[in-house]
């Protein structure tokens, strides 16, 4: 039986396909602030040639060192252990791809600082509201660290768009009640915490979220398979840089000795 449509039919069926106009604006604004964000960073970086210096000179040696060598180990004291691997892994792999050239590692960067403010409306969408979430973007936009940090050999970048992903997971996986996104910000929480050691506090900042929310203890009973593989899926990804820092330094090291 073929179902006749009158232009009322038509025209609702027309709407389901393009979407609300004004979802449509949002999408486009969006997409507009994120390109522009994108093409800033890149028309910045045009002009940047300088070398690296202080920290980042130490950051870099290490990266060739891992991607020449296939060693974190310095000969010093502390230089296998004294900064995760996170930035030195990253920074190695893209010398690998692209060779010795700086400004790949600040094109990726670039990207990576454009991912973070979609990252950041997303997690504004999900906690507040479409406005907020657009105020949130517009303001994390104009700031100027997120910036320039995409042009330096530092991790604040990498470490920054792992945490607002890890996030953004994690706030998922709670509101959805699922294993998968809660998982994956376990993933992306160790990662972080490779790459800057203060990401360990994740967990408990996220549990005590949790906690201190309206219905928090359920929640917690409620989520505890997803919550028990979001702790695995940390461990996992952290075991391997832990036992390495133990048999180099016959200390408990999950992350680094940067801060004694």
């Amino acid at each position: 039986m073929v179902q006749r449509l009158g232009p009322a039919g038509h025209a609702g069926r027309l709407s389901r396909l393009l979407g609300n106009p004004r979802d449509r604006w949002v999408r486009l604004a969006l997409a507009g602030v994120l390109v522009g964000s994108l093409a800033l960073r890149l028309a910045f970086l045009a002009g940047q040639h300088a070398a690296p210096f202080s920290d980042m000179t130490g950051y870099d040696e290490r990266a060739l060192l891992l991607l020449h060598e296939h060693t974190f180990q310095t000969g010093t004291a502390y230089g296998a252990t004294y900064h995760g691997p996170g930035y030195v892994v990253f920074l190695a792999a893209i010398y690998g791809v692209a060779g010795h050239h700086w400004w790949a590692v600040y094109v990726v960067q670039s990207l990576l600082g454009t991912a973070t403010l979609f990252g950041i409306y997303l997690l504004a969408r999900r906690l507040f509201s479409p406005s907020v979430a657009v105020l949130a973007l517009l303001l994390a936009a104009g700031y100027v660290p997120f910036l320039a940090y995409a042009h330096v050999l530092m991790p604040e970048t990498l470490f920054i768009t792992l945490v607002v992903l890890s996030t953004y997971a994690f706030v998922r996986g709670v509101l959805e009640s699922s294993r998968l996104w809660l998982g994956l910000s376990g993933i992306l929480c160790a990662a972080a915490a490779l790459t800057h050691s203060q990401a360990l506090l994740l967990p408990v900042v996220f549990f005590l979220w949790i906690a201190l929310s309206p219905g928090g203890w359920p929640i917690l009973r409620r989520l505890r398979s997803g919550l028990v593989l979001f702790v695995v899926s940390m461990a996992l990804v952290l075991a391997p840089w832990t036992v390495h820092n133990y048999l180099d330094q016959r200390r408990f090291i999950p992350g680094d000795t940067v801060g004694g």
